[in-house]
């Protein structure tokens, strides 16, 4: 499995700027005045000369893929028209005043960015379909943002290394990017307002700073964010460890993750739009650090995992896995837990240091037909006669509902070749307030060796008899 390493979003985080070959020319909007620039309104087209390389105004070559730069304490924002096609390497708009430019182009008329690199010292929009190779990397001022309205094509990663991203029309992320939110070895803050739903393929975060997804349309909405990493073109993990949050004025973010691979969150998140997981695997937190409060639904064939916590009601549907702990742990629940006919409750035990999965819950609701996996980590050396390990913990006042179908209330659970359970029971079919599992016989240090071998028999054994 590829995985989004350390190494690897230090790298892209801080992948070079524009290309050292290229020069810079200087947006003329008079045509007349090439010692002396002056901003405006106008057309981007390569016919008209207006274009200052310090001594003259030349025509915009695009063989020549030069770096635009655009300045000039403008009095009202500036609308800058593509006619045709334009290939740039770079662009930046430099700092001076509070109005910016409009680049416009419609139609065929795309802007070509070979090194992908957008300098924001001023805030600015990009209305014009953006393509190429390299990606897209917003840099610049702290305090501006770029706001991109078009559905954009390039390919590579979209990093925000500084400032604000605002997005206004769908697919103004291609599905195939992926997000890296900082950049590494800097404290830079860097803000993402959705205003739409997107899709992307992978959301990661680099430096110390702090990365927030937000939504701040003017009217209540909802954007919802996809994930889903098979839309790139190499899938792979990846860990997000900023915020997501609604916005102040009504806009909500829902999150979906799809496709497969894992995307991990370990920040404090307070959307409020549903969280869906219908591919792969979400992991809320690691080591205890993640959180969500929203509701979460985990669909057929995707996982929902980690030791972080979420406020609101989590569904397991049909084919759903429940995975705490992101190896033995805990996940917290402040609503309810539901779990479905052939949902999967995956729980680990860590013989060694007596670690276990557990799942706290406001209320716990089990189908007939939901399975019980058991996995035993690191052998059974530091397992004795009576120890207790509390599976489900119903922190409502009521009882557990239903049991699962692999595991009766009451009954000895063989973990096998001899790692014998109790299972919790209330004395009427049902496991009480909480699922509880006491050792009462521990395998000879002879057998403990093929222990691990023959757990996983076991579960196979179970599901094979379970859908013939």
């Amino acid at each position: 499995m590829n995985s989004f390493h350390i190494p690897l979003l230090l790298a892209i985080a801080s992948l070079p700027l524009a290309s050292l070959h290229s020069s810079t020319l200087t947006w003329d909007a008079s045509g007349t005045s090439p010692s002396a620039p002056t901003g405006g309104a106008g057309t981007w087209n390569t016919t008209g000369t207006n274009w200052s390389n310090g001594t003259s105004d030349t025509a915009w070559n695009n063989s020549a893929v030069n770096s635009a730069y655009f300045l000039g304490n403008l009095t009202a924002y500036a609308a800058i028209t593509l006619a045709e096609p334009i290939s740039v390497d770079a662009i930046t708009f430099g700092a001076g005043g509070s109005n910016g430019y409009t680049i416009i182009g419609s139609g065929s008329n795309s802007l070509t960015v070979s090194s992908g690199v957008i300098t924001v010292n001023r805030s600015s929009t990009i209305q014009a379909s953006i393509t190429g190779s390299n990606g897209l990397i917003k840099t610049g001022s702290s305090a501006v943002t770029l706001t991109l309205g078009s559905v954009n094509t390039y390919t590579g990663a979209t990093l925000v290394q500084n400032g604000n991203l605002r997005l206004d029309t769908p697919g103004a992320l291609p599905t195939g990017t992926t997000v890296v939110m900082g950049k590494a070895e800097t404290s830079n803050n860097t803000t993402i307002d959705l205003r739409t739903s997107q899709t992307i393929s992978g959301l990661a975060t680099a430096g110390t700073g702090t990365a927030l997804i937000t939504n701040n349309r003017s009217s209540a909405g909802t954007a919802t964010l996809t994930i889903n990493p098979d839309s790139g073109s190499t899938a792979a993990d990846s860990t997000f460890s900023g915020s997501i949050q609604d916005g102040s004025s009504g806009g909500l973010i829902a999150l979906t993750k799809a496709g497969s691979h894992a995307l991990t969150l370990t920040g404090t998140s307070t959307y409020t739009g549903a969280t869906t997981v219908s591919g792969g695997t979400l992991v809320i937190g690691v080591s205890g650090a993640g959180s969500l409060a929203s509701s979460v639904t985990v669909k057929n064939g995707a996982t929902l995992s980690g030791s972080g916590s979420t406020s609101g009601n989590v569904t397991i549907e049909t084919g759903g896995n429940l995975a705490p702990g992101n190896s033995a742990g805990q996940f917290t629940i402040g609503g309810a837990l539901s779990l479905a006919a052939d949902a999967v409750y995956q729980f680990e035990l860590n013989g060694a240091t007596r670690a276990a999965d557990k799942v706290a819950a406001n209320g716990i609701s089990i189908n007939a037909a939901a399975d019980f996996s058991f996995t035993l980590l690191g052998g059974v050396s530091g397992l004795s006669i009576g120890n207790q390990f509390v599976i489900l913990d119903n922190t409502g006042s009521g009882s557990i509902s239903g049991t699962f179908s692999n595991l009766a209330a009451g009954s000895s659970f063989n973990a096998g070749n001899g790692l014998l359970f109790s299972v919790s029971s209330d004395g009427l079919g049902g496991y009480g307030n909480d699922l509880v599992l006491t050792i009462t016989a521990v395998p000879e240090s002879s057998t403990a060796v093929s222990l691990a071998l023959g757990l996983s028999a076991l579960w196979l054994v179970v599901r094979r008899r379970r859908n013939s």
